[in-house]
């Protein structure tokens, strides 16, 4: 069964959008920490718990969500995946416990706190109910910061898991390839080396649309060619060095004629 794949303006489009909701939700952690320390420091509770639940709420539950749903979708709908790479694993775990929480803990919490500070009878906080509301989005913050930077270096660490069905006797290429880290670039590397002799058999469904084969096809076929002629018409080196100093002939028998003879007969 062939996986699902986002065409490129699709998935600039949802990596966009996940970006955008992740650092946002960090904005908005860095907005209840602020508040969080007003409080600390003698500010109005009337005015720091009604404001820090309504921007967690509106804004840190909501985006949280379209951060955890994009990431999802990233994973799924690209050669990225969930569970092939660590960064993404981590990110994916560090994203969904602080959806939780902010979910089902800090928006809760800061509802009661609001309505505490502003209710009928209205009552000041200690100093050990103000301090989760700090804590809280500091760490939120932090982790979120960590997600940012694992988004960006992407450590090629990869998690050691095969899939049942798939064709496990394959070699692959080394982690650290030029290719590694453009996982549409190494998809396509591993489905031609999966079927590259005719027994393979299709081991492995091209990681392509229909409408992209034209163009991927057609350049490897032109890359080919090019190969094909400049290893007939270049010779071993391209260093200015005289083949009685190499050690080695630098034309077959006949000379370049006679390569270009055999270049000519042979089946294209």
């Amino acid at each position: 069964m062939q996986s699902i794949t986002l065409s490129a303006p699709w998935r600039k489009l949802l990596l966009t959008v996940h970006v955008v909701a992740t650092v946002s939700v960090l904005g908005t952690d860095l907005v209840l920490l602020a508040l969080g320390l007003s409080s600390l420091g003698g500010a109005d509770p009337r005015t720091i718990y009604p404001a820090a639940h309504l921007v967690g709420a509106r804004l840190v539950a909501p985006l949280a969500v379209l951060a955890l749903g994009t990431g999802l979708l990233l994973g799924v709908l690209t050669p990225w995946g969930l569970f092939r790479y660590w960064w993404v694993t981590i990110k994916l775990a560090i994203t969904a416990v602080l959806t939780g929480v902010v979910l089902f803990v800090l928006v809760p919490r800061l509802g009661a706190a609001a309505d505490a500070v502003t209710g009928p009878a209205p009552r000041l906080l200690t100093s050990a109910e103000r301090l989760p509301f700090v804590i809280a989005p500091a760490v939120a913050s932090t982790l979120l910061l960590l997600t940012v930077v694992l988004a960006i270096f992407k450590p090629g660490w990869r998690l050691r898991f095969r899939r049942r069905g798939q064709a496990a006797s394959l070699r692959t290429q080394p982690d650290e390839t030029p290719w590694s880290h453009d996982p549409q670039l190494n998809t396509i590397v591993q489905w031609v080396l999966a079927n590259r002799t005719p027994k393979a058999n299709g081991a492995l469904p091209p990681p392509f649309s229909p409408s992209d084969a034209p163009e991927i096809i057609g350049t490897a076929v032109a890359f080919h060619y090019i190969n094909r002629m400049v290893s007939v018409f270049l010779g071993d080196t391209l260093l200015p060095v005289p083949s009685a100093l190499s050690g080695r002939r630098t034309t077959p028998p006949g000379g370049r004629k006679g390569r270009r003879a055999a270049f000519l007969r042979s089946p294209r």
